[in-house]
């Protein structure tokens, strides 16, 4: 006899299209390629620290999030100076990214000003940075497996005490649920590229655990035809795998848009 989670699964996932998933995961892959070549020269190119002689290798025992912060702080040293935060060289770059999340969040997730939101690897604040000023006061919740990207943020963006003064709550991903409000709508951007596929189910089912009931997941990812491994602390998916980890974690996906899905908590 079936397993009667199996056939609710593909219920689900037979909503959305094979033909648009493959074509996306095609693109994804020649977008990897034509990145590759394009910078292979270039002195900052993220994944030569994969291919020196001094490459970072995770140790045994160690958790992936503490060989990923060993590997981020190994990378981007010699332009710490210079970024206001992880991934974040200005206050535009910053505000133009974090407009285009806030509208396609009130397209998809019914976000409002009243909506209580959990940025989920709010990492330098890129997102955060436009989310805390559209929110009302406290209604934000950044979390990341470590406080270090958004404290750099703190310390070093532009007229961030201001926004600062809408009391958003900060803390870890680690933290229990009950620290923070349950949220309306959980957004995380740049962030399962980083989760390797054998904790794509924990991860979901952290962030759904945060989460009122039907509330709404939106997330970004690297589709590919395979899943790979790009670099140290990177990775490539098929979106069946996406799929059912979501499923696995108590949610159900709703819609798909470029390389970002919007999932609803069942």
């Amino acid at each position: 006899m079936l397993d009667l989670k199996f056939i609710e699964m593909m219920k689900y996932k037979s909503k959305f299209s094979f033909l648009y998933k493959f074509l996306r995961e095609i693109r994804g892959l020649s977008y990897l390629i034509e990145h590759r070549a394009r910078n292979y020269f270039q002195k900052n190119y993220v994944f030569k620290s994969d291919l020196s002689k001094n490459k970072l290798t995770q140790k045994k025992g160690e958790s992936f999030s503490d060989f990923f912060m060993r590997v981020e702080k190994v990378r981007y040293a010699h332009i710490r100076d210079t970024r206001i935060s992880k991934n974040v060289q200005s206050i535009d770059q910053a505000i133009s990214g974090s407009r285009w999340w806030i509208s396609k969040m009130e397209d998809y997730c019914e976000l409002s000003t009243n909506s209580f939101v959990l940025d989920f690897g709010c990492g330098g604040l890129r997102l955060g940075i436009g989310l805390i000023d559209y929110l009302n006061e406290k209604h934000y919740t950044g979390l990341d497996i470590k406080d270090d990207f958004y404290k750099e943020a703190i310390s070093k963006m532009p007229n961030i005490k201001n926004i600062l003064k809408k009391s958003p709550n900060f803390g870890l991903t680690s933290d229990s649920e009950n620290l923070y409000p349950l949220n309306d709508i959980a957004v995380s951007t740049l962030v399962v590229a980083h989760i390797p596929k054998d904790q794509l189910t924990f991860f979901f089912k952290n962030i759904n655990k945060r989460l009122k009931h039907s509330g709404y997941l939106i997330f970004d990812f690297v589709p590919c035809i395979f899943n790979m491994k790009l670099n140290a602390t990177s990775f490539t998916y098929q979106y069946k795998v996406i799929e059912e980890a979501l499923f696995k974690a108590g949610f159900v996906p709703h819609k798909f848009f470029g390389w970002a899905i919007v999932a609803l908590k069942k």
